[in-house]
């Protein structure tokens, strides 16, 4: 993996991404502050709830949403509860697929926002902003690479910044790169 653009081009692409957000999509910008602002509250606890992952599926994928109600509210819990306590990567990025309506982009949604480390979303505009093609089809080996190389660049942008905010600077300016490199 090769980021495609400067690194010191992240904090711009970040805010293309956002004023495109903003004009575009102003319902998702209010959903993705909301998932922000339960943040604390979702890692203090420990798990989510029905609710909250349906905000979540509503956030990245709205056609997965009918399949989200057919968990149960103790299986959120739970399996939610399992992957955002476990240390073991592969199991907090595998056991979320047990839910309903939830595949792996939209695991990486639920384990960017409310894990305790960091992670990017899996998204195939953000990947390929690495240099990878377009696939649908993840393993876990490529989401291990794909981690551990977001990390490396989300640290590097600013060590002034929480690492949260690092590493969401850097997904929406690897998504935003792709969405608007056609046109660069």
């Amino acid at each position: 993996m090769k980021l495609q653009f400067p690194e010191s081009d992240i904090p711009g692409l970040a805010k293309g991404f956002w004023k495109y957000f903003n004009i575009n999509y102003p319902q998702l910008v209010e959903l993705e502050q909301q998932l922000i602002d339960m943040r604390d509250a979702v890692c203090a606890q420990k798990y989510l709830t029905k609710d909250i992952l349906r905000d979540v599926a509503t956030w990245k994928l709205r056609r997965s949403v009918a399949r989200v109600e057919n968990n149960s509210e103790n299986d959120v819990r739970e399996i939610t509860s399992y992957a955002l306590q476990s240390e073991n990567e592969r199991v907090g990025w595998g056991v979320l697929t047990c839910l309903s309506g939830i595949g792996f982009p939209t695991a990486t949604v639920i384990l960017h926002f409310f894990h305790k480390d960091p992670y990017p979303i899996l998204d195939w505009r953000a990947t390929e902003s690495v240099g990878e093609k377009k696939t649908f089809d993840y393993s876990f080996e490529f989401w291990q690479e794909y981690v551990d190389f977001c990390r490396k660049h989300a640290k590097s942008e600013t060590q002034q910044m929480p690492t949260f905010v690092q590493m969401r600077t850097l997904d929406q300016a690897l998504w935003w790169y792709s969405k608007n490199s056609k046109k660069m």
